[in-house]
């Protein structure tokens, strides 16, 4: 059996968006798949009605078609890295989306070793969630915002294992924030530390959306980072560093 959207697997016949992404739910809870296909409606994320539990088959997707899998950490709490082996065992290619309400540092690694691509909370809005599926679906790694920032804050009490680039502090080596960044672009800086989308950064600063967007593209540029992730990370060395500074 192929995965599919929802009519065709049951029984509607109607054919698979060409955009469409085979998307399978590794869970023991029906209300939990309910609830995820309901926030996937009308995406290009298409759940198939089966449910992965780690014992059966994975069906084969078609070659052409992107295939995602997630995965309900809370209820697989004591054997996440297997059931994502497993997934990544019969399919490959799939990216793998881990789920939970709050994720333990030990075990998001030994998840991502086993072949997750992406941790994302429970907590967040149908429109966040599927953004940040879209990410994953291009390739990128998604992390817990507030988990890097923890990681970022034990570097700094940890000299020896600071990255190139960065004093043997651990602050970041950056421009002075009065003569290089706005005060919007601050702002902006702050809610990226604070793993902000964008949406929210613009409601919170009373702009519109598209204006955020750009500032962030524009900052990604000017601050040399690859991604949002990297950006928070960045934000959160370099406002705490000149936070010190102002109050020093």
């Amino acid at each position: 059996m192929y995965l599919v959207d929802q009519n065709e697997a049951q029984g509607g016949g109607a054919s698979h968006d060409s955009n469409g992404v085979a998307t399978v739910i590794a869970c023991k809870s029906s209300v939990f798949r309910a609830g995820l296909r309901q926030m996937l409606s009308g995406s290009r994320f298409l759940v198939l009605d089966e449910a992965f539990d780690g014992r059966s088959g994975l069906p084969s997707p078609p070659e052409t078609m992107p295939v995602l899998a997630m995965v309900d950490a809370d209820c697989y709490s004591a054997t996440i890295s297997e059931i994502v082996a497993q997934l990544k065992a019969q399919c490959p290619r799939a990216r793998i989306a881990v789920l939970a309400e709050r994720f333990e540092p030990a075990s998001v690694q030994q998840a991502h070793s086993a072949g997750a691509n992406g941790f994302l909370s429970t907590s967040v809005s149908a429109e966040v969630l599927v953004a940040s599926l879209q990410l994953l679906i291009l390739g990128e790694t998604l992390f817990p915002a507030d988990m890097v920032v923890a990681m970022m804050g034990s570097l700094e009490h940890n000299p020896k294992h600071q990255p190139s680039g960065q004093a043997a502090t651990g602050r970041v080596q950056g421009p002075n924030p009065t003569s290089e960044f706005s005060n919007r672009e601050l702002e902006i800086l702050r809610g990226l530390r604070d793993g902000a989308p964008n949406k929210a950064i613009a409601r919170k600063l009373d702009v519109a959306e598209v204006t955020v967007k750009l500032h962030v593209k524009a900052l990604l540029k000017k601050i040399g980072a690859e991604n949002r992730t990297r950006a928070a990370i960045w934000a959160s060395e370099y406002l705490s560093q000149n936070d010190e500074d102002s109050t020093s």
